[in-house]
């Protein structure tokens, strides 16, 4: 799974589960000890909601700031901080049109 995939896959509320969650993890310990929001290696093998969630706060944040220099066009910040002030982040409106099931 490449991180595009990954961020993708981790935008709006809910708890990553399966591959998601494991590329999220990846992404994570990876940075460990070179970005200033990932303070500790966390296990991926982790159900604890809170863990999950923290971890993925702290990928937003990496992902906002100026250490992750790729930036992907499907995704656009929405001007707003969430709990622990991690970036919100959503789908543009183009890719939103691309993925409208139309009915006949």
């Amino acid at each position: 799974m490449t991180n595009k995939e990954m961020y993708l896959g981790i935008l709006g509320n809910g708890i990553p589960k399966g591959e998601t969650k494991a590329a999220m993890f990846a992404l994570h310990n990876k940075w460990y000890g070179k970005s200033p929001y990932i303070l500790k290696v966390e296990n991926p093998n982790t159900f604890c909601g809170s863990c999950i969630q923290r971890v993925k706060a702290n990928v937003w944040k990496l992902y906002h700031s100026d250490l992750y220099r790729w930036s992907y066009k499907e995704i656009e910040f929405t001007g707003k901080l969430g709990l622990h002030n991690a970036p919100i982040y959503k789908l543009t409106q183009d890719e939103m049109s691309k993925n409208i099931i139309r009915r006949k």
